[in-house]
């Protein structure tokens, strides 16, 4: 079973939409920096870091590397430590599970609601 969540795990590592890359690449060329903050196990992304995405990322936190998880503010304050800028010259972007938006902006961030994704999946 362990090995069967793996392999379900992989598979959206295996294919990014290339306009996600583009907007990436953009924020890179911009000297904007860009943080990653994840509730998640560790098979969950064992392939993260032979994705295309991970290139992208100046900093990524793993709630199970680190112990804490969103909504707590603490996971907030260490990417933000962490990427050497204050929360307040920070936004942060998301799905708004686990109830992450209310933890960011009680850190002190702009929050902005990701709803693109469920909008625009890929057939």
């Amino acid at each position: 079973m362990y090995q069967e969540r793996i392999n379900e795990k992989i598979a959206p590592f295996l294919h990014i939409r290339s306009d996600i890359l583009e907007l990436l690449e953009y924020l890179r060329k911009n000297n904007i920096k860009i943080g990653l903050i994840s509730n998640c196990t560790e098979e969950e992304v064992r392939y993260w870091y032979e994705s295309k995405l991970a290139q992208y990322f100046d900093e990524i936190i793993f709630s199970y590397e680190v112990g804490i998880a969103k909504p707590n503010i603490r996971i907030y304050q260490l990417a933000c430590e962490r990427l050497s800028v204050s929360p307040q010259e920070s936004i942060f972007v998301g799905d708004g599970g686990s109830n992450e938006l209310d933890g960011a902006y009680n850190s002190g961030l702009r929050t902005y609601h990701a709803i693109w994704f469920s909008t625009c999946i890929e057939k």
